[in-house]
């Protein structure tokens, strides 16, 4: 039942994990702390049977350690 609720609420469009930004964002800060990457938003999508689950990152930034914007 889980699974197929799931699956229904993939195809139906993407879901927000936003909870698990901060996370990601830990895990991708540089060796030396010279700049990190920031996201409004993480999404899993899913475009049907042939294709697999892609986690896309939405409005991601290059913050310097500072906090200004580099891209």
């Amino acid at each position: 039942m889980l699974f197929a609720l799931s699956v229904w609420r993939l195809s139906s469009g993407p879901v927000s994990l936003a909870f698990l930004a901060p996370y990601v964002e830990e895990a991708l800060i540089s060796e030396n702390a010279s700049y990190r990457l920031s996201f409004d938003d993480l999404v899993l999508a899913w475009a049907g049977w042939r294709n697999t689950l892609d986690i896309r990152a939405v409005g991601v930034r290059v913050l310097e350690y500072e906090g200004d914007v580099m891209a």
